[in-house]
């Protein structure tokens, strides 16, 4: 038996091979042969069946059922595509919704059968016939109609046609009222038929809701249910406009939400429409949203977790229900649950719908078998709502570098010289503030303003390195570094374990400097400041210095079994010379332990640590013991000790023993060698000696010996080279109480202001002179020391009122006048004013007591001076028989000097004068010269007369120097001669000035005013006066500098607190224009001629110009002046017209001074270690007229100078006839340079690779490298390593902003790194891949590198920029750049080779760098409507055009694909912030988008993509869902198309 034959292809039509039966699809014709092998029923194929085994049907031996295909197969590849793309458009063309504008045929009236009179039975009988299925063809010849639509709706309802039948029905219905409306002659508008039956639906559905709830009529329910359905079939039929009826489902739901049987009912419909939300993002948005607001609700009424366990039947039901909704539709449209912000706050659409869920998404009960694609769908949600709420923009500020440069702002601009509450200090006398006030709380608060662990320990760290570095003066900042973060432990803010460890870590950095003994004072004060800043951070129990020990021997520092240092006597050298050790082996030895017993075992294991035990361990101590007794013999030894009654020494030195000095002078040579650890030590006994000799003198009756006051100077100045300055502020404490108490063993009687009132004894005299002398020394280095520590003793407020007070009783009672009064008296009143003006704690505690004295102390000791014109021809002829003048003879009152203008009394203060000039003049010592000025303030003091007269006198001597006629007639020719002859004229009229300014009888603003300035300032209208001048300066020099010839440190601490605490800013700036002005032209070489002497110079030896220069240089070098310049506002002191901006100098001698106050006068040493980039003069001069250096020296440390050095520069410019453009222009242009040097060497790197041809494969790559034995190069753009101090650069331009000029230099900054940025129209035209690879690589490198790209997000902050860059008309603008990459991928379609996998991953880095900065102007766009629908059409493009895919990058498809959404967002609502309180309507949304959505339908359908590409951008491939997804783009604006089309 065998199977039929049947015709082949080959005799017979496809018509007679038809089956019986007409198939849905293409006929099926099998060919047939004779005697073919299906046919033979042998053992094999009755057993196992037929086996057709072909290897290749059209290649192998055999071709039975295939042959005719084989002949006739004369397809093509083209063809098969070219049929696939027929294919594609045909789908397309279906899928278009029909032209409504269009005329439909119409009904002729003849089938029409009247509903009403008549006709009553037939149309019953007719849909009788209808509902039981009769045809329609049949049925067609009669329909029942009517005019109105409520007789053919109820006539649907009553019967419950069938929904297909229903629906066939009303379209008659639909054509018939059209044709009746076309035929009237009266044409009124009326809506569509279908719009109207929509409407009645909806409304029925609305009114019979609660009727079908309630359950209580089966037939309503029924109806109400056939009318959903009748409803949801139109729907799926797209009948009706589907976002009308999604938007009113949205709405019907949001109102029934509050009732939970309303909602049992109404869930389980929506799950018949649900799939429709898919088509329109909006709608599944608020859809979703009002889904999620249910299950908030339900989550108020009754546990979630709760009623899944228990099964509850009246809320699990609901939960289940819109759990499918949710899940259903963020699975058909992600996108809706992503977060966005495109629109108002108060819009339902803000933010993502997701968010009023009360718990997570995968807690409700969701299906098993979709938990885990659901899971993967919400991380991905997660991360583009993530990426959405910062606006897909990736910031890569540097919030830590920010932070510290904050805080150290705050630090260097304090005022340490108060307290910190300026407020409440210029309160009135009537409100003081409290007592305890916290000090330094203000301060505290700016640099730990955030509740931050991190943060805090960030900042703790920088005060750590703010207190040792170099660049920053003040020996306060270990004190204060110390105090804040001794608040900062008390407070709990931060664990005090992590706070310690980070200490150990900073002395494990590089910032820690370690001790150099052969480096010069400059590297010494970083070392000296460490330890004092672990010494206070050791005696707050901050630091655990026993803990230290630990981590030093756990990790292998210290050895148990040999001693790291070794210490000989010899010579006494330091220890540990004989090799330099490691620096926690420096910190070890020289941190400084408390000299009390709780530290006694700590204080040992450390020298066994150090030393070990053995021979250097008992020579130190040994050492150590003999400088401790040789100290404290400084106070018990008699002969060291002086007697009150004689004011002698109380025992003579032996003969042949060491003078006083000497003896002294060698205990300072080897105190000075020991460790900072041991001079504590050696110190801390000598204060309890001096002590104990003290107490035995005022306590003691009987007892007359007092220690020598040299010897107590000597023990202070031991203790501030020991660095513990708060123990040096606790001293002087006591020396004060002290004080006090020897004023008061001063018999009874004796003060000369109030009044012998009792006799007293020559011996009582002697006796009284000796301790007012002893007094007055003692408190006056101690005024020096208060004066120099002024911001230290701020920090200790117990400390500084019980200064004040044992000050207070020591002076202000036995003072009668203050204008009358010795120096130490005056200094002290001086200081008590300054103190009680600048403390709080001070004010609120002796208001009471020094109210009443505040104003007559200032205006007598503050007042301001002017220069009293000593009337002409008053000095004597001759000064050779002067007498010494008495301080009875010069005090006069103001009423009798106004009588006696011309008396003798006036000739008795000249005679002063001249005596006092003459023999400053005639010394030949320095001793002479400063007991004559002593001598002289002495007198000064008690005459208040005197002061005035001083400043013209002195004003008068430095003229006569130039031989001023002014002056001829008022110094005689004797002294003018001598002030011509004087060899050391400055040094000793320096010492003079000097001493007169430390005792406060006049200020160095009085000074500067009437007796420097007018001299210097003659001498720049008349060059004749250079003699005077050049003394001006000198004086002022050695003044300001401290280089006065004086021995006493006590006068050289007064002096430097009248001087340096109270020089204005502007008398500092004016001598410094003036010793630039002087060289003339050649400054500079003068400045750099003199800064390269290292060897001291004598500078009366030099010419006016080199000592001008000599002179700027040693005042620059000074580090108290950029301490000074840096507390004080900039633009009040050097940017001013006064300092900076002065017309006279120029601008490169501006910013030459401003370089010098910053960086100190350029040599390569201190370019090294400040990283400035002038480590010469001539790299100044090259870079006066360039930016450039500024940026490659930039340092968290000098940031605030770098600053100040383009404000200057831009300042003089808008001041000055420069071109203010161009100089913007170019500091753009070098700030883009610099960044382009910087990635330039990784360029060239990465260009180094062998190009390969175009259109080269990455196989072919791969291959081609193999066989150059090379590895393959990496893809994408390179990685570089951001450079710390590049991330300064945009902190400098954020600065800026706060400029007048600032949103001019953002916006130059903007365009010229869009020029650089943009690849150029040749990106698309460059027919080989490596020149576009290359291309890409230029123009990407520079936003791949985040310092540049962190200044480009700062500059694009400007407003004035951001429409520019983004406006699709701006040149190299963001919109022209990337549509640059849209150029490139339509030419790569229609050339139809493959694209290099290289170019295309740097295209899409590019890309996404590009889009960042477009996600960081997104408000601005959303704020603009048009930008925002050309910004929609250029992402659309980047998707139909296959820029972004999803098969290659799923990151960049998501994150163009919303963008593109809350574009469209903005664009439908509005922007943000509109109308918040009007919410638009589905016709506002319809409106707003018709335009967009127009041009996106014309992409859409123009775009002629290949398959390959299609499938990639408009599908999802990997999805992790198995289930069918819409597509994103393609589902999008459909949703808006179809909005906008109806």
């Amino acid at each position: 038996m065998s199977m039929p034959s049947f015709p082949s292809l080959e005799t017979l039509s496809l018509k007679k091979a038809r089956l019986e039966r007409k198939p849905l699809g293409p006929p099926e014709v099998y060919p047939q042969m004779p005697n073919q092998d299906e046919d033979k029923l042998d053992q094999v194929n009755v057993r196992e069946g037929f086996k057709d085994i072909l290897q290749n049907r059209f290649k192998g031996t055999k071709l039975e059922e295939y042959s005719s295909i084989a002949k006739n197969f004369n397809c093509s590849s083209e063809d098969v595509l070219g049929a696939f793309k027929k294919i594609v458009q045909r789908k397309v063309d279906v899928n278009v919704m029909p032209d409504t504008s269009k005329r439909r045929g119409a009904i002729s009236k003849d089938i029409s059968l009247p509903m009403a009179g008549r006709t009553a039975s037939k149309v019953e009988e007719w849909f009788k016939d209808f509902k039981s299925g009769e045809q329609l063809t049949k049925l067609s010849a009669k329909v029942p109609l009517s005019v109105k639509k409520e007789d053919i709706l109820k006539e649907v309802f009553k019967n419950r046609l069938p929904v297909h039948r229903a629906i066939w029905y009303l379209k008659v219905w639909w054509q018939f009222s059209s044709s009746l409306s076309e035929s009237s002659k009266k044409k009124k508008p009326f809506d569509a038929p279908e719009v109207q039956v929509k409407n009645d639906i909806c409304t029925h559905l609305k009114d019979t809701f609660e009727a079908a709830v309630d359950g209580a009529d089966e037939d309503v329910q029924d109806e109400w249910n056939y009318v959903w359905d009748l409803l949801v079939a139109m729907l799926d039929q797209s009948l009706f406009e589907q976002l009308e009826i999604l938007r009113w489902v949205t709405e019907f739901v949001e109102r029934c939400r509050r009732s939970e049987n309303q909602l049992a009912f109404l869930l389980p419909h929506l799950l018949a429409v649900v799939q429709h939300f898919s088509t329109s993002e909006l709608e599944s948005r608020r859809f979703l949203g009002v889904c999620c607001s249910v299950v908030h609700d339900l989550s108020s009424v009754v546990d979630l977790q709760f009623a899944q366990r228990s099964q509850c039947p009246q809320h699990y039901q609901i939960l289940l229900s819109v759990t499918s909704l949710i899940v259903t539709t963020i699975l058909r449209c992600p996108e809706s649950a992503v977060w966005s912000a495109a629109v108002s706050c108060e819009s339902p659409l803000y933010g993502s719908p997701l968010d009023r869920l009360p718990c997570n998404l995968l807690c409700l009960p969701v299906p098993p078998k979709l938990l885990d694609p659901l899971r993967q769908l919400m991380l991905e949600i997660i991360n583009r709502s993530a990426e959405a709420e910062q606006h897909w923009t990736r910031r890569v500020d540097s919030p830590d570098t920010l932070r510290l440069i904050e805080v150290l702002e705050h630090l260097d601009k304090h005022d340490y010289m108060s307290e910190d509450n300026k407020e409440a200090l210029q309160q009135g006398e009537s409100e003081m503030p409290l007592q305890d006030k916290d000090i330094m709380h203000n301060l505290f608060t700016k640099c730990f303003d955030r509740e931050d662990p991190e943060s805090d320990l960030r900042v703790a760290n920088l005060l750590c390195q703010w207190a040792v570095h170099p660049s920053r003066g003040g020996c306060h900042r270990p004190v204060v570094a110390a105090v804040l973060m001794e608040k900062l432990r008390l407070l709990n803010r931060v664990d005090p374990v992590r706070l310690h460890d980070q200490l150990v870590s900073f002395l494990n950095s590089d910032s820690a400097p370690r001790q150099d003994r052969e480096s010069g004072p400059d590297c010494q004060e970083p070392f000296r400041n460490l330890v004092a800043l672990f010494g206070e951070l050791i005696d707050r129990e901050i630091f655990d210095h026993d803990s230290y020990a630990r981590y030093l021997i756990a990790h292998d520092i210290l050895s148990s079994e040999k001693a790291p240092l070794v210490f000989s006597e010899t010579e006494y050298s330091p220890p540990g010379l004989a090799q330099q050790p490691s620096k926690h082996i420096q910190y070890l030895a020289h941190f400084p332990l408390p000299a009390d017993d709780t530290y006694a075992h700590e204080a040992s294991q450390r020298l066994h640590m150090l030393y070990g035990v053995g021979k250097s361990e008992e020579a130190l101590k040994r050492f150590l013991r003999r400088l401790v007794r040789e100290v404290s013999r400084l106070f018990t030894k008699k002969h060291n000790l002086m007697d009150a009654s004689t004011g002698m020494y109380a025992k003579q030195r032996r003969a042949g023993s060491a003078d006083e000095d000497a003896e002294l002078n060698d205990i300072r040579r080897r105190f000075s060698m020991l460790t900072f650890c041991e001079m504590e030590l050696v110190t801390a006994q000598g204060k309890r000696s001096l002590m104990e000799s003290l107490r035995q003198f005022y306590e003691d009756p009987s007892c007359n010996i007092l220690p020598s006051p040299s010897r107590m100077l000597f023990l202070m100045n031991l203790v501030e080279l020991s660095g513990n300055l708060t123990g040096l502020i606790y001293f002087l404490v006591e020396i004060s109480n002290s004080i006090l108490k020897v004023e008061n063993k001063i018999c009874p009687g004796s003060a000369a202001a109030a009044g012998a009132a009792m006799p007293v004894t020559p011996e009582e005299q002697q006796r009284n002179n000796f301790l007012r002398m002893w007094s007055n020394k003692v408190v006056l280095r101690v005024l020096g020391y208060l004066r120099q520590y002024q911001a230290i003793l701020m920090t200790m407020p117990a400390e500084m009122r019980a200064l004040f007070s044992n000050l207070v009783r020591t002076n202000v009672k036995k003072v009668g006048n203050p204008e009358q009064c010795s120096c130490a008296d005056r200094c002290t009143l001086a200081y008590l004013f300054d103190l009680y003006s600048q403390s709080i704690s001070v004010k609120a505690g002796f208001h009471n007591i020094f109210s009443r004295a505040r104003p007559k102390l200032k205006q007598a000791i503050y007042k301001k001076i002017e220069a009293y014109e000593i009337p002409q021809a008053k000095f004597p002829p001759t000064l050779m028989n002067l007498t010494h003048p008495s301080i009875e003879e010069l005090l006069l009152n103001d009423e009798e000097e106004r009588k006696r203008a011309n008396s003798s009394e006036e000739e008795k203060r000249t005679n002063f004068f001249s005596y006092y000039l003459y023999n400053v003049l005639m010394c030949d010592t320095d001793e002479k010269v400063l007991k004559t000025c002593v001598e002289a303030c002495e007198c000064t003091t008690f005459c208040a007369q005197l002061p005035p007269r001083w400043l013209w006198i002195l004003r008068a001597l430095l003229n006569s120097a130039s031989g001023s006629a002014k002056f001829e007639p008022v110094l005689p020719q004797m002294l003018r001669d001598l002030v011509c002859n004087c060899p050391n004229l400055a040094e000793k009229l320096s010492v003079l000035c000097g001493l007169l300014l430390s005792r406060t009888c006049f200020t160095i603003a009085d000074f500067v005013t009437n007796v420097l300035f007018p001299v210097v300032s003659d001498y720049l209208k008349n060059q004749s006066a250079e003699p005077s001048a050049r003394l001006a300066i000198h004086v002022f020099y050695l003044i300001v500098t401290l280089k006065l010839p004086l021995k006493s440190l006590t006068d050289k601490l007064l002096l430097r607190g009248a001087v340096v605490d109270k020089i204005s800013s502007n008398s500092l700036s004016f001598f410094l224009k003036v010793l630039l002005l002087i060289p003339g032209d050649s400054w500079l070489e003068c400045v750099q001629r003199e800064a390269a002497r290292e060897s001291p110079v004598d500078l009366r030896s030099l010419r006016f110009a080199d000592f001008a220069a000599r002179v700027y240089k040693e005042i620059t070098d000074s580090a108290w002046i950029r301490e000074k310049f840096l507390r004080q506002p900039f633009t009040e002191t050097l940017l001013s017209k006064e300092a900076l901006l002065d017309s006279f100098i120029t601008d490169s001698q501006a910013r030459f001074i401003l370089h010098s106050i910053a960086y100190r006068c350029p040599t390569p040493q201190r370019a090294e270690m400040t990283g400035s980039s002038v480590a010469s003069f001539s790299d100044f001069w090259r870079q006066t007229q360039n930016f450039s250096h500024l940026f490659k020296g930039l340092s968290l440390w000098y940031l605030t100078w770098s600053l100040l050095e383009v404000e200057l520069s831009l300042l003089r410019l808008i001041s000055g006839p420069g071109d203010l453009d161009s100089t913007q222009r170019q500091f753009a242009n070098s700030l883009c340079e610099f960044f382009s040097h910087r990635v330039a060497p990784v360029l060239k790197s990465e260009t180094a690779a062998t190009p390969t041809p175009s259109g080269g494969s990455q196989a072919y790559q791969l291959q081609h490298h193999q066989q150059l034995h090379q590895p393959p190069p990496p893809p994408g753009l390179p990685l570089i390593e951001p450079v710390e101090t590049d991330w300064l650069v945009s902190l400098l331009i954020r600065k800026l902003s706060s400029h007048s000029l600032g949103p001019s230099i953002r916006a130059q900054i903007v365009k010229f790194a869009g020029s650089l940025l943009d690849c150029g129209a040749s990106f698309s035209n460059a027919k080989a891949d490596h020149e576009r690879e290359d291309m890409l690589r230029r123009s990407s490198v520079l936003l791949a590198y985040p310092p540049f790209l962190c200044l480009l997000q700062e500059s694009l902050a400007e407003e004035s920029v951001r429409l520019d860059i983004l406006s699709p008309g701006t040149q190299s603008g963001l919109f022209q750049q990337i549509n640059r990459y849209i150029e490139h991928a339509e030419k790569a379609l229609d050339s139809g080779i493959e694209e290099d996998l290289r170019v295309r991953c740097l295209l899409g880095q590019a890309l996404r760098l590009r889009l960042s900065l477009v996600g960081s102007l997104f408000g601005v766009l959303l704020q603009n409507t048009s930008l925002c629908a050309e910004w929609s059409m250029l992402l659309a493009k980047l998707v139909t055009h296959s820029v972004v895919d999803i098969g290659s990058s799923r990151e960049d498809f998501h994150r163009v694909i919303d963008m593109l959404v809350s574009l469209l967002h903005a664009v439908a609502t509005g922007p943000p912030g509109s109308d918040p309180e009007r919410q638009p309507t589905l016709d506002d949304e319809r409106k707003n988008l018709l335009g967009v959505v127009k041009k996106l339908r014309k992409e859409l359908k123009d775009s002629d993509l290949l398959p390959a590409r299609s499938d990639r951008c408009l599908s999802r491939p990997g999805s992790p869902l198995r289930c069918p997804c819409a597509a994103s783009l393609a589902a999008q604006p459909a949703a808006f198309c179809t909005a906008a089309s109806t």
